[in-house]
């Protein structure tokens, strides 16, 4: 079954978009962006970093696709070497790339991982750059806007509250009924967590002015107000809210405010009804309380992104967890990447294995047949995603 599933196409149900920056890039800052600990922390110790077990796996699974040797210098020589277009050109082990060409590399390794679609949280590393992916690959993709990158970006210009408002709404009406973009994603687990209370128009607009002076880590009120309007905009627009559901994403998070199981008196109320959520990363590690979710509330999803790079060794259990609660149509297969394509590329691999593990314990256990189990692989790696965000 693992043949059969590693053959089938994926859609990256949530990732990021690349630019240029990384063309070239060394094994220690690949092994900080896989340690959850170094983001936001370039003094992380390397020599720590390269010690996490996705990194040793990366490694190996480069040294394959590259035709190299297996050492995290031999690999990065060869890596550079292919962006560079030292070689003489032609075709690689995962597919073919042009004489000096990023793009060509990029569009290659992603096309490598039989990537079908690519569904792109713009907020990291910002809508700015998005322009540099859209040169490196032609994948099909669809955008998810970040509400809390548009609140923080638009406090940049000292705006009046009602003026803010406007503002806000016009924006995400644009990006969504006019430039097509897939839904919205929201960030509020960094700064006053998952506790979401529906909150007045007053008070947020009694603590704007400290939103406003960078102090967003206080103003509760308003961080749940303006989660509350974005929730309203995805209702009315038939569009899915993405949010951001697990301990990883920086060393400033804390803990018990990310926990999905904080979302239920949100979901509970009417403001959330009707609105499609999908808890991105599943909840990792409280996985059980985001199937708990899914399967109390049927227009609640979550994904697999993130943990399937982070933490490989164990995303099949987790998967295995994930659906003895919930429902296998409101879980979907995705990566997190961001940064350089080998996080895209690597996650369709180690997610396509996780898969394909879990769905043979399910017929080992003897709760599917075959047949069932390669239609439930494909609902999970691409057929969920593609109904939710009408790819």
């Amino acid at each position: 079954m693992l043949e059969t599933i590693a053959s089938l196409p994926v859609i990256d149900a949530h990732c990021h978009h690349l630019t240029a920056q990384l063309a070239q890039v060394s094994a220690d800052h690949i092994a900080r962006i896989l340690c959850p600990g170094a983001l936001g922390t370039p003094d992380w110790p390397s020599d720590h970093a390269r010690e996490f077990l996705s990194f040793k796996r990366m490694i190996r699974e480069m040294a394959r696709y590259l035709g190299c040797d297996d050492g995290p210098d031999a690999v990065m020589a060869a890596r550079a070497a292919r962006v560079r277009g030292s070689d003489a050109g032609g075709s690689c082990a995962g597919g073919s790339y042009a004489r000096g060409s990023y793009a060509a590399y990029v569009d290659g390794m992603l096309k490598a991982a039989n990537i079908e679609a690519l569904v792109l949280d713009l907020g990291f590393p910002g809508p700015d750059t998005y322009p540099e992916f859209e040169a490196l690959t032609d994948i099909p993709r669809r955008l998810i806007l970040r509400e809390t990158w548009l609140s923080n970006t638009l406090a940049k210009e000292q705006l009046g509250f009602k003026e803010f408002l406007r503002r806000f709404d016009a924006y995400v009406e644009n990006e969504v009924r006019v430039k097509g973009s897939a839904g919205l994603k929201s960030y509020i687990a960094a700064t006053t967590g998952l506790g979401v209370e529906p909150a007045s128009e007053a008070s947020a607009e009694t603590q704007y002015p400290e939103f406003l002076a960078g102090k967003a880590r206080q103003t509760k009120a308003f961080n749940d107000f303006m989660f509350c309007r974005a929730a309203d905009h995805c209702i009315d627009m038939d569009v899915p809210l993405q949010v951001h559901t697990c301990i990883f994403g920086g060393r400033n998070l804390t803990m018990e405010a990310v926990r999905p199981s904080l979302l239920q008196p949100f979901l509970q109320h009417r403001r959330g009804a009707n609105l499609k959520l999908v808890l991105v990363h599943g909840g990792f590690p409280w996985v059980e309380e985001a199937a708990a979710l899914a399967a109390l509330f049927p227009d609640v999803w979550l994904d697999m992104s993130q943990w399937v790079v982070w933490n490989p060794l164990m995303a099949a259990q987790r998967l295995l967890t994930i659906l003895t609660i919930a429902p296998a149509n409101r879980v979907m297969y995705g990566s997190d990447g961001a940064f350089i394509p080998e996080f895209h590329w690597f996650g369709a691999l180690t997610g396509r294995e996780a898969v394909a593990q879990a769905m043979t314990e399910l017929v080992r256990g003897e709760f599917l047949d075959e047949a069932q189990a390669l239609t439930m692989a494909r609902m999970i790696l691409a057929d969920n995603a593609r109904a939710l965000y009408r790819l």
